[in-house]
């Protein structure tokens, strides 16, 4: 017992003799700040820290912005000149770097040379810095942030010693300390006649600091002309009078080439324009706005309605579209571009998520409704759209030039804002009047879009805060106007033929028939009675027009009010349709058949793009 008691007091008195892992800290952090009349602050930072070899091997670094923000994110150049850097005061070599964020920052010490650990050192940094005075109407103030909060390593104590210029007695004091945007108020502030002496009363944890404002009377130091508005905002009035130069052309170019003609407004019509398909019918509605797969589900559904396919379901998102007649007898009542389309079927296909005949038919017949409904019936206007964008195309490329933050920086920032902002914008936009002005399936779309745009726009948000740290945001405010003004002109900008406001007015009056439910609101226009022949008819244009849910309801309120034969209440699917063997519900939904046929286009679509070589 004796000997075990020997040794478990030896081992004790062994592990006292080893010295414990010392912490780095920072013992003190004294700032003497001097206001000059110029307004330059002459500054002197003491720092005394202790070196265990972990986080400060060869010296220390300190951060330092290289702007100051004014009102309404205006931006004053104030990067520090260095005037001396000792260690215990002997000169001591240092460098510095600019950030990746554009921060300025001062590294002391040799990277040949590692400090010796467990040492106090005391560190001096002589700097001037400028622009720092803000100018108020009755009142100037210094707002310093004395400690940055970059710091990892406790502080034990924080003094600010701050001499303004002679005869400037201090006003309003405040003192902030802890982490960025913190309001405590851990300090003791002592005023003398033109000077303020403050210092903490606890000390520091890692990433805190102290931010020091005082206020005091005008007229002792001189505001020069780097402090006016248009010095904190530079860039601002280019980029504004780049604004102003793409509103006006816009305007004076919707005058000219993108007002719609006069038409003879919109009444009621039984049925649709003589000529137009029912893919016609929503590209010209849309003036080239409707989607491809869009285009080719109505076109297939038009093809079943009028006996020349059959479409079987087959399982979730799974159909077979097979002929039902020879192509001789089917050319004779297609439309040209239905004609392509059953060319490119063939006698039977299986559309899925891996199919990919419906790829070449969906671009083929985009292109041939491109090539009939373009210059025919509206036009695009796309040179005059693009030629608006040169003022914005102008403010960039001066931006890039004159700015004074990493160009690296600036560039990627404008790249997010302008691709992934201005993207996302638009396919906001398109969803949102998806949302407004369609029905059933075209609702869900728009929602969709909505949240996708939504989403996409994230990746300018990134790039407008990279921005805001490089630019004003009166700046950033231009930019964006402009964006959204190029957005929305895109649309604004096409305009119909004087042929092509007749044919999208028909179709207008088409559609108010096919959605108004309430029979009533049409009976002075003598419409004609419901049936199933006239439902299943129109029923492709429904989907086409996105009144498909209307068109069903009208249908039902026929059935349900005995306005239609007997045979027709008890209807349950198009004649061209088959369900699914295994359907648990003979209940058909034309909404949901047409959002199935197209989801199956676009997943095809996918799938071939994403594996292909050149996707």
């Amino acid at each position: 017992m004796r000997i075990l008691s020997i040794y478990l007091l030896s081992l004790l008195v062994l592990i006292l003799a080893c010295p414990a892992q010392a912490a780095e800290v920072i013992h003190l952090y004294n700032t003497k700040i001097n206001v000059l009349e110029s307004g330059t602050l002459d500054i002197t930072e003491t720092i005394e820290v202790t070196s265990e070899g972990r986080d400060i091997k060869r010296g220390i670094y300190r951060d330092f912005p290289t702007t100051r923000r004014t009102f309404l994110g205006g931006v004053l150049p104030s990067q520090p000149s260095i005037l001396s850097v000792k260690k215990d005061g002997v000169s001591e070599p240092y460098h510095t770097e600019t950030t990746d964020m554009g921060g300025y920052r001062l590294y002391i010490g040799s990277s040949s040379v590692y400090l010796p650990t467990g040492k106090r050192y005391t560190y001096e940094i002589h700097y001037r810095v400028h622009n720092q005075v803000f100018f108020y109407d009755t009142f100037d103030e210094l707002n310093w942030n004395v400690i940055g909060t970059g710091w990892m390593f406790p502080i034990e104590k924080g003094i600010a010693d701050i001499s303004l210029p002679k005869g400037a007695k201090p006003l309003e004091t405040s003192v902030y300390t802890g982490k960025n945007l913190s309001k405590d108020s851990n300090a003791i502030v002592v005023k003398g006649q033109n000077s303020l002496h403050v210092e903490t009363t606890q000390s520091l944890a890692p990433y805190e600091g102290m931010t020091v404002a005082v206020a005091f009377p005008k007229g002792f130091v001189t505001q020069t002309n780097a402090t006016g508005f248009w010095s904190q905002h530079p860039g601002f009035p280019a980029t504004l009078l780049c604004l102003l130069a793409m509103a006006l052309y816009y305007w004076l170019a919707w005058d000219r080439v993108g007002r719609d003609p006069k038409g003879r407004g919109i009444i009621a019509r039984y049925d649709p324009p003589p000529g137009i398909s029912t893919a016609m019918a929503a590209y010209i509605r849309e003036m080239g706005g409707s989607s491809s797969k869009e285009n080719l589900t109505s076109a297939i559904m038009s093809l079943a309605s009028k006996g020349f396919l059959e479409i079987k379901e087959l399982g979730k998102k799974r159909y077979e579209i097979k002929r039902t007649v020879k192509q001789e007898t089917a050319d004779n009542v297609m439309s040209e571009d239905e004609s392509l389309v059953y060319e490119k079927i063939g006698h039977s296909l299986t559309l899925s998520r891996s199919s990919t005949t419906m790829i070449s038919a969906a671009s083929a017949h985009n292109k041939l409704l491109s090539q009939k409904c373009k210059k025919t019936y509206f036009h695009i206007n796309l040179s005059w759209w693009a030629i608006g964008l040169l003022p914005l195309l102008t403010a960039i490329g001066a931006l890039i030039f004159t700015s004074t933050a990493p160009k690296d920086t600036f560039v990627i920032g404008l790249l997010f804002t302008l691709v992934f902002g201005g993207i996302g914008l638009g396919v906001f936009i398109w969803g949102l009047k998806s949302l407004i002005t369609g029905g059933g399936a075209g609702r869900f779309t728009g929602l969709f879009m909505m949240v996708w745009g939504a989403g996409f726009s994230a990746g300018g948000g990134v790039g407008i805060v990279t921005l805001i740290m490089a630019v004003s945001w009166l700046v950033i405010a231009c930019l964006i106007l402009m964006i959204i003004l190029a957005v929305i002109m895109f649309n604004l900008m096409k305009a119909p033929t004087p042929i092509g406001k007749e044919v999208m007015d028909h179709i207008e009056g088409f559609r108010l028939y096919m959605k108004a439910v309430e029979e009533k609101v049409l009976q002075k226009f003598d419409p004609p009675q419901m049936s199933r022949e006239l439902y299943e008819k129109y029923l492709p244009y429904a989907v086409a027009l996105d009144v498909e849910s209307k068109w069903a309801d009208k249908f039902a309120l026929a059935t349900a009010g005995a306005l239609v034969a007997e045979a027709a209440k008890n209807y349950t699917r198009p004649s061209w349709y088959r369900a699914s063997g295994g359907a648990k519900s003979s209940t058909f939904s034309i909404a949901a058949m047409s959002s199935s046929i197209g989801a199956s286009i676009a997943a095809a679509s996918t799938s071939k793009s994403s594996s292909s070589g050149g996707g």
